[in-house]
């Protein structure tokens, strides 16, 4: 029944229900380098659609929100990112939505993560308890 949708020109989280908007969380943080994210350590955020699945409270960042990444089209940009000399090691993993320690870097605009979507804490725990897991999440440029 919900659906989150990323935008990273906006700096936005905007999560709907049966395609109703319900709300947007704003000072939303990303990788700190641009792109597409192509390999573990290139601290890049991933672009495309993915499910919540899994949830726990962190000490740093309040809530986390397990996304599965990586996914079969991750897998084949990785693959190619490889064949192409541009890609170092594995696809990576441990993407997800969380908190911040930084919050701001987040008011300012300033993109700090290793890859995850980074909202502040009292969005994040509002979303924790909002969405359930299985929940999709399209991040998008």
């Amino acid at each position: 029944p919900y659906a989150v949708v990323v935008s990273r020109s906006c700096r936005t989280l905007s999560v709907y229900q049966y395609g109703q908007w319900l709300r947007t969380y704003h000072n939303v943080s990303f990788g700190r380098v641009p792109g597409v994210k192509l390999y573990e350590g290139d601290k890049r955020t991933p672009n495309g659609l993915y499910r919540i699945v899994g949830r726990r409270e962190h000490p740093r960042w309040s809530r986390f929100l397990l996304l599965d990444y990586p996914n079969l089209s991750d897998i084949d940009d990785h693959r190619r990112a490889l064949d192409e000399g541009l890609a170092l090691g594995g696809p990576g993993g441990e993407i997800g939505i969380h908190g911040t320690d930084k919050p701001d870097f987040n008011k300012l605009g300033i993109d700090w993560t290793f890859g995850c979507v980074a909202l502040m804490n009292e969005d994040v725990e509002d979303l924790y308890e909002l969405v359930p897991d299985g929940t999709l999440v399209l991040i998008e440029d």
